[in-house]
């Protein structure tokens, strides 16, 4: 779709309609929501590496994938703070 908008522009939109004076009764944030939206607007997180996405996942061996790092079977969509992306190494 042409109109479709990143997490940083809709972040940016939302900071500012709460800063519009017509908004203020209307959009009831606290200032961790808003802080958050001004760490996505402004680029500063890092994407989650789902498990299928992981250099870490493997095939068991016994028909399900399992992460080689913590040796626990997960669901493809799983994620967690061990997270490699398989693609992060650089290629030779």
């Amino acid at each position: 779709m042409p109109n479709e908008m990143n997490p940083q522009e809709i972040a940016k939109d939302m900071l500012e309609r709460i800063d519009h004076p017509y908004s203020a009764n209307l959009i009831a944030l606290d200032e961790t929501e808003i802080e958050l939206l001004r760490h996505i607007a402004n680029n500063e997180y890092e994407k989650v590496v789902h498990c299928k996405d992981c250099k870490f996942w493997l095939d068991d061996g016994f028909g399900k994938m399992c992460c080689a790092r913590v040796g626990h079977t997960r669901k493809p969509d799983f994620y967690c703070a061990n997270g490699k992306r398989k693609d992060s190494e650089p290629h030779a």
